[in-house]
């Protein structure tokens, strides 16, 4: 029983590592988005590195390797909006519908990441419980 315990904390503390770094990066690239397609695009590369770190993380325990799976697959999606929000911005526009349609697109991506956010927090929660149990 104890070893279990140990080895999950190895498990968790590898991928918080890894999460708290990449997020530190995301962070600092996406202060101050704003309007500009590098940025997104940066961001999306940033995902994407982050990914990669988690590639391996998994668990002997279930519900853990499955947290950490949904993580992975959170921080993919993360990428593929990210890009999809620097293509979207750097699309032209020449009339006041095509802007109107671009706009609406990206506010649903907008809608779609905030979304994400509030997934994220709870998928957090769940891995702290998982991680650190009472």
């Amino acid at each position: 029983m104890g070893c279990s315990s140990l080895r999950r904390v190895h498990e968790c503390k590898r991928v918080i590592d890894a999460v708290n770094d990449g997020l530190r990066s995301i962070s600092s690239d996406g202060a101050d988005a704003g309007a500009s397609p590098s940025t997104y695009t940066r961001l999306a590369d940033a995902y994407d590195a982050l990914g990669k770190q988690l590639e391996g993380a998994d668990s002997k325990d279930p519900a853990l390797s499955k947290s950490f799976g949904a993580y992975r697959e959170l921080i993919q999606r993360a990428s593929r909006q990210s890009r999809a929000f620097a293509e979207e911005l750097d699309k032209p526009t020449s009339t006041p519908e095509e802007e109107k349609e671009k706009e609406s697109r990206l506010n649903r991506l907008r809608t779609q990441a905030k979304n994400d956010v509030n997934r994220e927090a709870a998928l957090v929660r769940k891995l702290n419980g998982l991680c650190h149990p009472q």
